[in-house]
């Protein structure tokens, strides 16, 4: 597809699969994004772009150059009824490059399910996806419970969605550590 070869094309060129994913397709999908809630492109059409979106990532991501292991484990997963799962991908696929050892859970991931991989696994981070406003409580819910049930055990806890974007200090008042606006920033935090 057209959308494949130009993310192999820019990495050809030399740029890494993190900058094409922040660069070239986080703001091709929030305008996606913009089209679908001003209602000039379908459900459907929504869904094809995020479809085309995961086959281009997916070749990009075959392509990425891989660092050394740093020993260091991150599970990803997009809060209950979060149905919008490429921005944690590309997050997810950020941190495998670096050198992490990363598991994604994927969208509309239960709490009971994240909290009973997040204690099976014993990550060094946990980040979480919230790509609308009503995602918050869920979000919130899965802080406070790792945050109870493991104690100083807990792993860092990132977020980030389009929600979030707004208002960084509602870090602080979901219990997150951290929050951020791309998979750029946030596996330059990790180190």
């Amino acid at each position: 597809s057209i959308a494949v070869q130009c993310i192999l094309d820019e990495m050809a060129r030399g740029t890494s699969l993190v900058d094409v994913s922040v660069d070239l397709v986080q703001p091709a999908l929030y305008q996606i994004g913009r089209l679908w809630e001003q209602n000039h492109v379908s459900v459907a059409q929504e869904h094809m772009a995020t479809a085309i979106t995961q086959n281009a990532l997916a070749a990009g991501f075959a392509q990425a150059q891989f660092v050394e292991p740093n020993g260091r484990t991150a599970v990803f997963a997009c809060v209950e009824n979060n149905h919008h799962g490429i921005g944690l991908r590309m997050v997810s696929d950020a941190y495998e490059v670096a050198g992490w050892e990363v598991s994604f859970l994927g969208t509309n991931t239960p709490t009971p399910a994240i909290i009973s991989f997040v204690a099976e696994t014993k990550p060094d981070l946990l980040g979480l996806s919230a790509a609308l406003a009503h995602h918050l409580s869920a979000l919130r819910e899965v802080i406070s419970r790792v945050r109870a049930e493991m104690g100083n055990a807990a792993p860092q806890i990132i977020i980030g969605g389009l929600p979030l974007n707004a208002q960084r200090g509602s870090v602080l008042r979901l219990g997150a550590d951290e929050c951020f606006f791309d998979a750029r920033e946030a596996v330059r935090a990790s180190g």
